[in-house]
């Protein structure tokens, strides 16, 4: 699970299915708010041309990321730091019990202190710039030169973590090993 499938869901909501969006959202302070700045960023982006693969997902090209990047700082003013992990929770205790969750992807300092005070094992994935900067041009097509320095991207740069491993230049198969060592080792 990610905490960025609840961004995903939202997004695609914004633009195509309100009903949904105005359900999930209903129980919470601010929402209109958060529904006024829904409603002008789907008409800032009314133009815009987003890819999706045949499964229904987002392409994550030049148009992806600043659209989902938008879309979680209305949301973040609009309901607080922890909306996405909120929504996120509320996904996780709906597993059965036992069952491992594997949450790829924290970016805030609140998301990385209530996954602390509940997990076993935090990990950060590092790499270097100029890798990538290439992996994010292979992804979405282009590169935004103020991207890395985007709070969500440099937020978590001094937080302790379990365990750190370069990725750099290595494949996802050979870290998620690595990972599955340590997991194994130490819990």
């Amino acid at each position: 699970m990610a905490i960025g499938d609840q961004i995903k869901k939202v997004s695609k909501y914004i633009l195509f299915d309100w009903d949904e969006l105005v359900r999930i959202f209903s129980g919470f302070e601010n929402k209109k708010m958060f529904f006024h700045s829904a409603k002008k960023l789907k008409e800032k982006n009314i133009d815009t041309e987003f890819l999706f693969t045949k499964d229904g997902e987002f392409v994550k090209d030049r148009n992806y990321r600043p659209y989902i990047q938008e879309v979680g700082r209305i949301s973040r003013d609009a309901f607080g730091e922890s909306i996405w992990m909120d929504l996120f929770l509320k996904e996780a205790i709906k597993q059965k019990k036992g069952t491992v969750i594997i949450c790829d992807d924290i970016r805030s300092k609140h998301e990385y202190k209530t996954l602390k005070k509940i997990n076993k094992m935090l990990i950060r994935l590092e790499i270097d710039e100029e890798t990538q900067i290439k992996r994010i041009k292979s992804l979405y097509g282009t590169f935004s030169p103020g991207s890395l320095t985007e709070e969500t991207e440099i937020a978590l740069d001094d937080s302790p973590f379990d365990f750190v491993y370069d990725t750099t230049m290595r494949s996802i198969e050979s870290v998620g090993e690595e990972i599955l060592k340590d997991y194994y080792k130490n819990f």
